[in-house]
């Protein structure tokens, strides 16, 4: 893939799939990015309600972890064709396009991972794997990569990855992840007036390392 997660440090920005019916999303996602200024910033979408239909059939067709996962997966084509069609200032980027086009365009790439995932990421074939972890495995790929989650609920103070996973604030398999990242911040997205939380790390977290 000519994006390389693993050449340069990125700023990996989770755009939950919760958010997709948030009113005028575009022009808040475009606020935050103005705003905060990322470096090499890489916005990758959810698999929001498209996820959710996949979870459905499995349940009902009982599809198999190896299936339902590669669906699940398939649906981050859809959400990031999705996201960038909300404006001219998105860009599609796919594995034919170079990041470099982010700084020549001046518009923000919002990537289509999934091939790239079903391809080359290690993490289980579960439902215990979401885009969470996913993003926070593609931030792990460079040891000066950040990763930024832009969530539907604020994070409580204090709270561990694995207390998170454990309310379902991120998926099962995150806290094992994001224990090799340097930085994780978080947004409550749907507040008046969001803000960008450092995660703080705690000492039940580094156990997972």
């Amino acid at each position: 893939m000519s994006i390389s997660f693993q050449n340069q440090p990125l700023t990996i920005i989770k755009l939950g799939g919760s958010l997709f019916d948030f009113p005028d999303l575009s022009k808040r996602l475009l606020q935050f990015l103005d705003r905060h200024q990322f470096e090499n910033p890489l916005i990758i979408p959810g698999g929001g309600k498209f996820a959710d239909e996949v979870r459905k059939l499995d349940q009902r067709n009982n599809l198999g972890n190896a299936l339902s996962h590669e669906l699940g997966i398939r649906t981050l084509a859809i959400s990031s064709r999705f996201v960038s069609g909300l404006s001219e200032k998105f860009y599609l980027a796919t594995p034919n396009d170079l990041l470099a086009i982010n700084t020549t365009l001046g518009k923000y790439p919002i990537a289509d991972v999934s091939e790239f995932v079903l391809e080359c990421c290690p993490l289980p074939n579960s439902w215990d794997v979401t885009s969470d972890s996913i993003a926070a495995w593609l931030a792990s790929l460079h040891p000066d990569s950040n990763l930024v989650l832009l969530k539907s609920l604020p994070l409580p103070v204090g709270l561990s990855l694995t207390q998170a996973a454990g309310l379902n604030l991120v998926d099962a398999e995150f806290p094992r992840v994001a224990t090799t990242l340097k930085r994780v911040s978080w947004c409550h997205f749907r507040s008046n007036e969001p803000e960008l939380i450092q995660w703080e790390m705690t000492a039940k977290d580094s156990q997972l390392s």
